[in-house]
């Protein structure tokens, strides 16, 4: 009667939930998007979105333990995530070539319900907590509005390394890109300031 018993449990499924969708938003991008941003000099670079992965709910399936019960496996964190491209090849250090625009919003695990937001801009990164609260670093600052080309923003993250500090251990790649960056959640990436050209690049309508 056990053997049957055992055998003869059935094991469903777990549904694992989505990012919710108020991080979501965070991502204000869709696949194929194309982003310019210009400068005063009228010069422009552009990114095109390749990879635009929304967060979503899934069923993963549960499987008998061996003991007459079933075992599930863990969720994985819910994450979103979009990454873009340029055809611009100039920001290279070595035979690396920064050439991309993402960002990933997600929880970092198992039990852990925080919530960060990180966005990247050829070398420059930047990752700031959303949960429980925007928690910004110490060399970040809050711009309630900010303008840049014909377009005000509001509660504008903007993220500055220090140029003098040696951003790897290799000397090689000891130079910087981006000084700045510029992030709102309803646009994303609004603007950097590049040092490679020493000009402001702000996006286009």
């Amino acid at each position: 009667i056990l053997v049957s018993l055992i055998y003869s449990c059935k094991c469903g499924d777990v549904t694992c939930p989505a990012l919710e969708s108020q991080y979501s938003a965070w991502l204000p991008y869709q696949s194929g998007d194309v982003v310019t941003y210009t400068n005063s000099d009228g010069q422009e670079i552009q990114f095109i979105v390749s990879r635009y992965e929304l967060s979503a709910s899934k069923n993963i399936d549960c499987g008998p333990d061996g003991l007459g019960g079933c075992k599930c496996p863990d969720c994985p964190p819910p994450s979103s995530e979009v990454f873009a491209q340029t055809m611009d090849t100039s920001r290279k250090k070595a035979k690396i070539i920064f050439n991309n625009l993402s960002t990933y919003i997600g929880k970092p695990g198992r039990n852990d319900d925080s919530v960060y937001l990180s966005y990247h801009i050829f070398d420059h990164v930047n990752s700031v907590p959303l949960w429980p609260s925007l928690k910004l670093n110490s060399n970040d600052s809050l711009l309630p509005a900010f303008s840049a080309g014909s377009r005000t923003y509001s509660n504008v993250i903007v993220h500055e390394v220090d140029t003098t500090a040696a951003p790897y251990p290799n000397p090689v790649y000891n130079v910087y890109f981006v000084w700045k960056s510029y992030y709102s959640k309803e646009f994303g990436v609004i603007a950097f300031y590049d040092l490679k050209t020493r000009t402001f690049f702000y996006r286009k309508p």
